[in-house]
């Protein structure tokens, strides 16, 4: 069975939802459901429930019994929808949250999720023990972060997934209902990277902005301004009831006959909206060259070539290719829905911002993220068990190679001093014994001027700390010739000095020094005086 995904949109005036389905390449539009608030309770504004601000019989008590007519029109739209056990998605209205943005010197995501809580913290009017805070990375540049904060009180969080699970409903991400606008104007818009865009949501009571600007969401806002207020205008100039007016904008919008009626009403709706684009045009640093109309309220005929004239800004529409593929034609009440779902289907360059964290995950996201650290404790375990397993294999090849070489060792150093019965440290008393035969070698012939004591003296006076090669050596009855080579032209400078101090000779000569092509090393002649016997210097 293909995996669907269901985005929820509880407005002012009713229930939106969209259905669509997982393909094995891409996804699939299914469905659209929508329904009004029971027409008997519409006076009841279920956003100011749960906000604390109103409730049946005691407005200072916000927690009396959850409002039947919304999880009984949400359970009608669930039915209608056929869904199944398909994922939800949905949104708190903006108005509900405290909506900041925040600049940071730096764009590490980790960090920015541990900053960000603290950096607000003074401008939240609630503590931040009693809210849920996430963000929506505005724009990365240069190792800067723009970011836009969203927080939710938790009684109000809490309320919001109480009344869906009133409707056997437990949804998966919990967006703000701006942000839907993001995903559905990345998807709905042929070249969202070319130019700023504001997708204008115009609902029963609120109009939501999100402008993007280069694909990037760089603003979002919503205020209390929407069709209701055109509608109960046309109805105090022309004497009728909410119903009567609400039929007749629908069918006359701003041509002649209402436009008088209309006028103030729109104009304060059309300020309030001048006012947002131009703080979207400040974070953008340009202006703001297009706007898409979405919700109930963009279909009042003349609105277009309203905002066109007073606000000088051109309108454009959205392109959905899911709704090509089944020849469904776009309807603007949908949006809020829409975006929710694409965000919920996985699309790129989708909202983040999900308050569905801490003591409010969603228990299958909380599982799978316990079966994720399990899996990452059992792949450290493994890790660890094969580095120990190793390091014991090694460690038993080393020593087995140890013993070899130790018993190769003795079994020399037995061959070479056949004389000597207690060994305890071979390399040790082998470079005794060795030690003792130089000295002896030295002193062989000393006290007279002959060829064995003069190369005895040598090397006594060569330092130990350096190595010469010796090509070529001419010893005679009064001075001394050599030809050799050593590693560096400091080396030779301690070996003139060191033979300088020898009662044996006098007068050293270095000469043709200079290092040998090809080798890091120093070639030099050497010269001489014998001193005679018996005679010092």
């Amino acid at each position: 069975m293909a995996e669907t995904i269901i985005g929820l949109d509880l407005g002012y005036s009713g229930v939106k939802a969209v259905l669509l389905a997982r393909r094995l390449v891409g996804f699939e539009w299914i469905k659209s459901v929508k329904m009004d608030w029971p027409e008997e309770v519409k006076a009841t504004d279920w956003v100011d429930w749960l906000d604390g601000s109103v409730g049946p019989g005691n407005e200072a008590n916000p927690s009396q019994e959850v409002p039947e007519f919304v999880v009984r029109t949400v359970t009608e739209v669930w039915t209608e929808l056929s869904a199944g056990r398909g994922q939800v998605v949905v949104s708190v209205p903006a108005s509900l949250c405290s909506i900041r943005t925040l600049s940071l010197p730096f764009s590490d995501e980790r960090r920015l999720s541990q900053v960000v809580p603290y950096e607000v913290e003074s401008q939240l009017p609630y503590p931040l023990d009693e809210v849920v805070i996430d963000y929506q990375i505005l724009h990365m540049k240069e190792g800067r972060s723009r970011l836009l904060i969203a927080a939710v009180r938790k009684d109000v969080l809490a309320r919001f997934l109480g009344l869906l699970s009133r409707a056997g409903i437990d949804p998966l991400m919990v967006d703000l209902d701006a942000l839907a606008l993001y995903t559905l104007s990345n998807y709905g818009l042929r070249d969202p990277g070319a130019e700023s865009v504001a997708v204008v949501d115009i609902g029963a009571r609120k109009t939501s902005v999100l402008v993007t600007d280069r694909g990037e969401a760089r603003y979002a806002r919503t205020y209390l301004r929407g069709g209701r207020e055109w509608t109960q205008a046309i109805a105090g100039a022309h004497s009728l009831s909410l119903a009567e007016a609400e039929s007749r904008k629908r069918r006359i919008g701003m041509t002649d006959g209402d436009s008088a009626a209309l006028s103030d009403s729109m104009e304060t709706w059309a300020e309030e909206l001048n006012r947002t684009l131009h703080v979207a045009q400040t974070e953008c640093g340009h202006p703001i060259e297009s706007v898409v109309f979405c919700g109930g309220g963009a279909k009042l005929k003349g609105i277009d070539e309203y905002v066109e004239e007073n606000l000088g800004v051109k309108i454009r529409g959205l392109d959905l290719p899911l709704l090509k593929e089944k020849g469904v034609e776009w309807d603007g009440v949908w949006s809020q829905a829409m975006g929710l779902a694409l965000r919920g289907i996985g699309v790129r360059q989708a909202s983040r911002l999900n308050f569905r964290k801490g003591e409010y995950a969603h228990q299958e996201e909380a599982a799978q993220a316990r079966q994720r650290t399990q899996w990452v404790w059992i792949g450290l375990a493994a890790l660890i068990l094969l580095g120990g397993a190793d390091l014991a294999f090694k460690y038993r090849v080393e020593a087995s190679h140890y013993d070899q070489v130790k018993k190769e060792v003795r079994q020399t150093y037995q061959e070479m001093f056949p004389d000597v019965k207690n060994i305890v440290d071979e390399v040790q008393q082998a470079q005794t014994a060795v030690d003792n035969l130089k000295k002896k070698a030295v002193i062989f012939g000393r006290g007279d001027r002959s060829a064995t004591g003069v190369l005895g003296e040598i090397t006594l006076r060569i330092p130990e700390s350096v190595k010469i090669e010796v090509q070529e050596l001419t010893i005679e009855p009064d001075r001394i010739r050599m030809q050799a080579e050593t590693e560096s032209f400091d080396a030779l400078d301690k070996v003139k000095a060191s033979l300088q101090q020898s009662e044996y000779f006098k007068d050293p000569v270095v000469s043709n020094a200079k290092i040998v092509t090809g080798k890091d090393r120093v070639r030099f002649d050497l010269t001489m005086q014998i001193v005679a016997e018996g005679k010092t210097e």
